[in-house]
């Protein structure tokens, strides 16, 4: 529907109902997409979309698919929507239960895109932004790293003063404003609703990267720029429950400067290109191209296939779950994985790998200043493609212990080939045979990728299953051999089978 104001303006309204069942809400997001681009107008989108942005829109119960989160925000970004706020009660959904069993959402939402902003601009507070741009005038330092750290530390103190004083003339000014509207409702003029959207009127404009940023990005990524006073991680605890009863209902998360993550975003994107050439098809998460439903499938196969095996020649499969994975990434052998690449490149990635440091938020202060000599960060870009290279050495060492003779896969039909092993992020899983040889050689191959990366299994963690055709005493036997408990099948793992 085309809306035109009296002032000449004229802009869009959506009424738009997301899809009830979840695993056809991908239409409705792509039909957003296309109505975004129909338009040349201003718009505003409201209705109610049956998903919500972040686990705070929800109460009660498990939380929500973060996946299913971030395919909407990602449709909102694409559309450049932003929320609109509300008045009144947060959650506009409830499933009409009580107690425990009570689960409220907020669903419907209005979103309206930037040229929408746009013409209420007039009304925006446009002191927040002359500070900002006040701050960042100017040289204040020879080094351009540290001249934007002081530029930003400026900016910040400036803005928790003009923060205060807000407040302080907020108070004033909504009293003031409770009055005169008070007084409009009273008063019969001919101008009262206009009174009230001048009184009610509020924007929240974002500021627009500043140059001097995008400049100090692009000195890291091609001048070879230090990454020290930018790379720097704060530690903080935020509660997963609406009231805490103990130490397990907070979880960390980690707090890293937004220079240093644009910085990491581009180089994985250049990374991610390449991965699919050096990963092998044994690993598909994070490798584009490539899904992780498809080692699923062909994990569910295998075990299929355990199960129904009868013959004296039993068959088995390890499920190995590596203890503290990221924390335990030695620098020396990643950046030696690495060496066949260019060493410019190689020298970027370990920059941002190895000039990290942590501080921790204790009651509300800042503490503490650690330096790490191994590990990868959670929440870094970098992360998981970096970990690839690492679970690459443990897929080379069973791949070439297969072509030697010493570990035997096996096959899901007749004919088909023989699958020795599957990874899953910091889960992997091993097909063979169930004999002293196979055992051996498992224990050879993680003992040999132990030792030279430094990684661990997680023995009270991994599993084994063996195929009914062995005796208990068999396997027990077996099990005793090479240390992981034996189950009937493996639970689930990220949802599935």
């Amino acid at each position: 529907m085309k809306v035109s104001e009296s002032g000449g303006t004229s802009w869009r309204l959506i009424g738009f109902y997301g899809h009830p069942d979840r695993s056809h809400r991908g239409h409705s997001w792509t039909l957003l997409r296309r109505l975004a681009g129909l338009f040349s107008l201003p718009w505003v989108c409201i209705g109610d979309l049956n998903e919500i942005i972040c686990d705070n829109d929800k109460r009660g119960r498990t939380d929500r698919n973060w996946r299913v989160m971030s395919d909407f925000r990602e449709a909102l970004e694409d559309c450049e929507l932003k929320d609109m706020g509300f008045i009144g009660p947060k959650f506009t959904w409830r499933n009409k239960r009580n107690g425990s069993s009570m689960i409220m959402e907020r669903l419907d939402r209005s979103f309206c895109n930037r040229g929408r902003k746009n013409l209420f601009s007039q009304y925006a507070d446009h002191e927040c932004s002359d500070i900002v741009n006040s701050m960042w005038k100017g040289t204040t330092r020879s080094n351009k790293m540290e001249d934007i750290l002081s530029k930003i530390e400026r900016c910040g103190k400036f803005l928790s003063f003009w923060n205060i004083k807000k407040i302080c003339d907020m108070r004033g000014n909504l009293k003031t404003s409770r009055k005169a509207l008070a007084n409009a409702c009273k008063a019969d003029v001919p101008h009262f609703w206009e009174s009230i959207n001048k009184l009610e009127a509020n924007l929240d404009e974002a500021l627009d990267i500043e140059e001097s940023v995008t400049e100090a990005c692009l000195r890291v990524l091609n001048d070879g720029a230090s990454v020290d006073g930018m790379n720097h991680t704060i530690i903080s605890l935020i509660l997963t429950l609406h009231s805490s009863t103990c130490i397990s209902d907070y979880r960390p998360i980690s707090l890293c400067n937004v220079i240093y993550k644009a910085i990491a975003k581009a180089v994985t994107n250049r990374l991610r290109v390449v991965l699919a050439g050096v990963i092998s098809e044994t690993q598909c998460a994070f490798v584009h191209g490539r899904l992780i439903s498809d080692n699923i499938i062909i994990g569910f196969e295998c075990i299929h296939r355990l199960k129904r095996r009868k013959r004296k020649k039993g068959l088995m499969t390890i499920k190995l779950d590596m203890a503290k994975a990221y924390d335990m990434v030695e620098w020396v052998f990643l950046e030696g994985m690495m060496q066949k690449t260019a060493t410019k490149w190689v020298n970027l990635i370990m920059r941002c790998v190895s000039s990290v440091s942590y501080s921790f938020t204790i009651n509300g202060e800042v503490c503490g200043n650690i330096k790490p000599t191994r590990g990868l960060r959670q929440g870094d870009p970098l992360s998981p493609f970096l970990f690839l290279f690492y679970a690459e050495v443990l897929s080379n060492l069973i791949q070439r212990s297969h072509q030697r003779g010493e570990l035997s896969g096996f096959c899901c039909s007749r004919g088909g080939p023989k699958i020795t092993h599957l990874f899953f992020a910091d889960v992997s899983l091993i097909f063979t045979r169930a004999n002293d040889k196979n055992y051996r050689a498992v224990r050879t191959i993680l003992d040999v990728y132990g030792k030279a990366s430094g990684e661990a299994v997680n023995f009270g963690k991994s599993v084994m299953c063996i195929s009914p055709s062995f005796s208990a005493l068999e396997s027990e036997r077996r099990v005793a051999s090479i240390g992981i408990k034996l189950v009937d099948c493996h639970e689930n793992y990220l949802g599935l089978p």
